[in-house]
């Protein structure tokens, strides 16, 4: 009789342990039904690549010579809000004091329709600068957001020096 109960108990103990296991193998499944899905944000995310190779011609020469590079990377938001991301290498320790969002390719030099910073001085060999950019009065948040999303290689990013405040030192079209 005490071997058949022991029998009995040690054949429903694996089954108890399946059973938990099974469990919480359910409930880590059904966690997302349980109301904690939360939709992703629609972005689009556009880079420019920075150099100072591609030559002004409709722009009056300025001093030129700048031998840094780098990217901006610029998000547009679902509500149409802006960021951003520049990284500059400046092997030289230039100094930067401001970058624009342009309408036109890199080598037109056109008009300025949003701040990405102003007023800085920025002179390390290695920059790295994150924010939102301020769309000009001018300018529709949400028509700018709708244009950029529909012709990127329409604009162009511009970095400024001192040296270069109307051209921009180092610029790049928008991809």
């Amino acid at each position: 009789m005490i071997r058949s109960i022991l029998l009995a108990v040690l054949a429903l103990c694996p089954c108890a342990g399946c059973a938990a296991i099974a469990t919480q193998v359910n409930v880590s499944r059904s966690a997302p039904a349980l109301g904690t899905y939360s939709p992703s944000r629609v972005r689009s995310v556009f880079t420019a690549r920075l150099t100072s190779e591609e030559k002004l011609p409709s722009v009056a020469p300025e001093p030129r010579g700048s031998v840094a590079w780098g990217t901006v990377r610029i998000v547009v938001n679902d509500d149409d809000s802006f960021e951003y991301l520049a990284t500059i290498y400046n092997p030289r320790g230039e100094t930067f004091t401001s970058a624009f969002l342009r309408r036109g390719g890199a080598s037109e030099g056109g008009e300025i329709l949003a701040t990405l910073f102003a007023d800085v001085t920025l002179r390390g060999p290695y920059i790295q600068l994150r924010g939102t950019i301020s769309v000009s009065r001018e300018s529709s948040a949400d028509a700018l957001a709708d244009e950029l999303r529909e012709h990127p290689h329409g604009f162009s990013v511009s970095v400024h020096t001192p040296a270069s405040p109307r051209a921009g030192a180092i610029r790049g079209s928008v991809e």
